[in-house]
């Protein structure tokens, strides 16, 4: 999961008033044409149009944040389709084009960061020092210099940080995330 920095907070403060602009505009204009039977203005300069190209512009300033694959073609497509809607003088459809856009990037990073958090706690990981046996001595040493044929010790019910034989000894312990098995 990304680390929540400021600018990733504003960006992320800009696309949920991009959200709630478009959603409101929406409502409004829902409200306009069954209370009053006419609709809003959907010009290319208009309030709506406006409104149109700001929420593009959040959603083009996403993209190149996120940097994520699928979104390289998708995003693109909403934009192109919102702006031309607006160019035509539909600035109402493009303003619902990007609320469905909108609205469905951000069900996905409620998605991701569910299942990010899910398996956080569902596979902990193995702690970054591990217990090093060498001639007859224990020593902490960080996983990252851990070489192959060195000799290590893992408690009963640890997590083993790495594959290989046993030497010597019995226990349960969880291999859970080497294996991909929920078992001991």
């Amino acid at each position: 999961m990304e680390p929540q920095g400021t600018a990733e907070t504003t960006s992320d403060r800009w696309q949920a008033l991009a959200l709630w602009s478009l959603g409101g505009t929406l409502a409004v204009a829902a409200l306009k044409r069954v209370l009053f039977g006419s609709s809003l203005s959907t010009s290319a300069f208009s309030p709506t149009g406006l409104l149109s190209l700001a929420a593009s512009a959040v959603l083009w300033k996403k993209a190149k944040r996120r940097r994520q694959p699928h979104h390289r073609h998708v995003i693109p497509l909403i934009n192109s389709a919102a702006l031309l809607a607006v160019a035509n003088s539909q600035a109402l459809t493009a303003v619902e084009i990007l609320f469905v856009g909108h609205a469905s990037l951000w069900v996905e990073e409620k998605v991701e960061q569910r299942v990010a958090r899910y398996l956080r706690d569902a596979f902990p990981m193995p702690s970054p020092h591990v217990e090093v046996l060498e001639d007859g001595r224990v020593r902490s040493l960080p996983l990252e210099e851990l070489r192959a044929g060195q000799v290590i010790r893992v408690h009963p019910h640890d997590i083993v940080p790495v594959d290989g034989p046993v030497a010597k000894g019995l226990a349960v312990v969880d291999s859970s995330h080497l294996t991909g098995r929920a078992e001991p």
